[in-house]
């Protein structure tokens, strides 16, 4: 899963994925810490029995700068996975 290189640093290119991270039956949590200039995201990613026969396109929900929580280049601390 490359899902940080060829992005700008304003967006994946820092991203550092896999940082932290949970596997559950079927699904991957993976905490990215650098995303969209130093505020962090989560990837959750199904892994269930038919993973590595799917189409293999990331899709990514739309990400507005007005509902960032935190300030860029915040960095608050890493991300991380909780219980589901």
């Amino acid at each position: 899963m490359k899902f940080c290189v060829g992005r700008a640093h304003e967006q994946y290119g820092y991203c550092q994925a896999g940082t932290s991270g949970v596997l559950m039956n079927d699904t991957a949590v993976i905490g990215t810490p650098g995303p969209y200039t130093w505020r962090g995201t989560m990837y959750v990613i199904s892994v269930s029995d038919d993973f590595l026969n799917r189409d293999k396109t990331f899709y990514y929900s739309p990400h507005q700068e007005e509902d960032s929580p935190v300030d860029k280049y915040s960095y608050l601390g890493k991300s991380g996975p909780g219980y589901m």
